[in-house]
């Protein structure tokens, strides 16, 4: 981890210089997903144990630049704004 004064760990992110004594690495590899707007999507993921508080993990998803799944998380995010648009598709309009 660099630092805390380091520039590739901006001071908003100070969990950067912590990051090895707060959390641990839980896991990594791909996801696959089957939205019902937008298709199959397959995604990275990362996940990070908290420690010391026993079940408190976070997990972050990511599409592969360029790919189909990229495309379609980029217009699930164009929907998520649309309320109009989801109710049209029959999904309701809550977000």
């Amino acid at each position: 981890m660099p630092p805390s004064g380091d520039d590739s760990c901006p001071s908003s992110f100070s969990i950067c210089s912590r990051a090895t004594t707060i959390a641990k690495p839980s896991g990594a590899g791909t996801k696959q997903f089957r939205h019902p707007l937008v298709g199959d999507l397959t995604l990275a993921y990362e996940g990070l144990e908290v420690l010391g508080d026993a079940g408190l993990a976070m997990v972050t998803y990511s599409a592969e630049p360029g790919s189909r799944s990229e495309e379609a998380m980029r217009e699930l995010a164009r929907w998520s704004s649309t309320r109009d648009r989801l109710a049209a598709l029959g999904t309701g309009s809550e977000v």
